[in-house]
């Protein structure tokens, strides 16, 4: 039965809030000492469980929609059952004038995150602003940069990524011998014999962007590094929590990406997780060398 929104306190959230994978952590500790834990039967106690956290999956986060039909059907309770122990179950629950329900205890988990949402994009703006410097920085020559688009030597990297070595495009055509491989001809005038159709493979997966499609390819798939790959922004926020400075995050960013796209590491396939992997060894492999 929807509720009567006449007297309803203001919606404590915008009405867009979304969890987006923010995971809804159960405090066992204030869960017992609450005093609707103690009221409710042992068999209504999963039901408490399931209803916080279905209403965290809701849009807003943290509500729940004003009718007894909609909120048995969305944790799965039988309808009677729920109006049994409505009482119990909804206990604290208060409308809102969105039409929505809310619970001061989700309210307060959802005004968290919400502010620990603000505090990641603030960090996020601040070490674009960063980056940004940085590379004007780099492109006017006051830092020991890279040009984007250099095909010369691999910079202080060998097979390994150890820094003793020297790579480069040239070099890597003239041991392949520059050239293609021809595809052999049948005898003239044998028309007996045709080309078999080529098997169908799976299309392989895009090359590794960056941020711009690192969703894409999360998971299992392998991939190229590509071209135009820019250092994912949590892979740099990583590097400066370890006391890197933008300056340098960039230059070694571009010696990654140089040494994979057109070094000796050229055609390395890896998943983005072994990708974020490599990465890291690279840093910790250039942190000794500065030593």
């Amino acid at each position: 039965m929807a509720g009567d929104v006449s007297q309803a306190r203001p919606a404590p959230v915008p009405r867009d809030t979304r969890a987006k994978g923010w995971r809804f952590e159960l405090d066992h500790e204030r869960i017992r000492q609450s005093d609707t834990w103690a009221l409710a039967p042992a068999e209504v106690r999963p039901w408490l469980l399931m209803l916080w956290m279905t209403a965290w999956e809701q849009t807003p986060c943290g509500s729940m929609p004003a009718e007894d039909e909609l909120i048995a059907a969305r944790i799965g309770m039988p309808i009677k059952a729920f109006q049994k122990h409505r009482a119990c179950l909804m206990r604290g629950w208060w409308m809102a004038d969105d039409g929505r329900l809310y619970h001061d205890t989700l309210v307060e988990r959802v005004q968290e995150m919400l502010a620990r949402k603000d505090k990641e994009k603030a960090r996020k703006a601040e070490y674009r602003r960063r980056m940004s410097e940085g590379r004007d920085a780099m492109s006017h020559g006051t830092d020991a940069g890279l040009p984007r688009d250099s095909h010369g030597s691999d910079p202080g990297r060998d097979d390994t990524g150890t820094g003793t070595g020297t790579s480069s495009t040239t070099s890597l055509r003239s041991v392949v011998g520059g050239g293609s491989a021809q595809t052999p001809t049948p005898p003239d005038g044998d028309i007996r014999t045709s080309p078999k159709p080529k098997a169908k493979s799976a299309e392989p997966p895009p090359d590794f962007l960056g941020d711009a499609n690192a969703e894409v390819l999360n998971g299992h798939r392998v991939a190229k590094l590509a071209e135009g790959w820019e250092l994912p922004e949590q892979w740099g926020l990583d590097a400066e929590a370890l006391g890197w400075k933008a300056a340098d995050i960039l230059r070694e960013a571009e010696k990654f990406r140089q040494y994979w796209v057109h070094g000796k590491g050229k055609g390395t396939r890896r998943s983005v997780k072994g990708w974020r992997q490599s990465w890291s060894n690279w840093l910790a492999k250039a942190e000794r060398f500065k030593a």
